[in-house]
């Protein structure tokens, strides 16, 4: 059984590790911490696979949390809570049941601030691999992924357990392990990323991703989703700076 703070980390993504670079690189922590929103909106707007979600006011989510969980079809739920000004906070839980949801919310908002919220409701299930990508307009890419949940890597709380990289002069991929399976994982992931031709002369789309695969008890058995994408170039810019150091 996960604590609430376990949970909570579950669902940190790649502002938590944004906002641990404010003291040391303010400029660069202020432009890569964007609403959460801007990642759904960017996994939409590229018509990638995304877990089943709905969207509505805070407002009419505390009064029938469970409701949600029925039109998504699950027993448990991950939400997002964001806020409509600056002032206030986001936050993010995972795994919740209604009830636990409505517990989480009335922890992190004040009653007079629930009209100044929105929260995003995904269905939850089994999540068997995750990861994140930064592929660059160069065509140089790194892909970190992890067994299990994507939030302790995607905070920079663990370290990934498997690397690929793709040479941006010679195309070609380099792997930190053997694994054959989380090899052809890895490629399927990468693959389902828009992206123009063949080989060594394929060319996707550059950004940051966030993806999971995830088990929600449906025929096809694990389904890849993607939770974030961002074209924000600040994500490739500190990747290259990393390289460099």
């Amino acid at each position: 059984m996960e604590t609430r703070s376990e949970k909570e980390l579950l669902g940190a993504n790649i502002n938590v590790w944004a906002k641990g670079l404010q003291e040391s690189h303010p400029d660069l922590a202020e432009s890569l911490d964007e609403p959460r929103s801007v990642g759904y909106l960017g996994v939409e707007r590229l018509g990638l696979p995304e877990a089943p979600n709905v969207t509505v006011e805070l407002e009419e989510f505390i009064q029938f949390p469970e409701k949600f969980a029925q039109i998504l079809e699950t027993k448990s739920i991950v939400i997002n809570l964001t806020p409509k000004v600056g002032r206030l906070q986001r936050h993010a839980g995972v795994n919740l049941s209604p009830e636990e949801a409505l517990n989480f919310v009335w922890e992190k908002v004040a009653v007079e601030d629930v009209a100044e919220y929105k929260v995003i409701v995904f269905a939850f299930g089994d999540i068997t691999f995750s990861g994140n990508v930064i592929i660059d307009p160069e065509g140089a890419i790194i892909m970190e992924s992890r067994a299990g949940q994507l939030g302790p890597l995607a905070s920079g709380k663990v370290v990934p357990e498997y690397s690929m990289s793709r040479d941006k002069h010679l195309g070609t991929f380099k792997y930190s392990f053997e694994d054959a399976g989380v090899r052809q994982k890895m490629y399927e992931t990468l693959m389902v990323i828009p992206h123009e031709g063949e080989g060594r002369d394929v060319e996707f789309t550059p950004g940051y991703y966030e993806f999971i695969w995830q088990d929600l008890g449906r025929p096809q058995g694990q389904e890849l989703f993607f939770v974030d994408y961002r074209d924000n170039p600040a994500y490739w810019e500190v990747n290259d700076q990393d390289n460099k150091n």
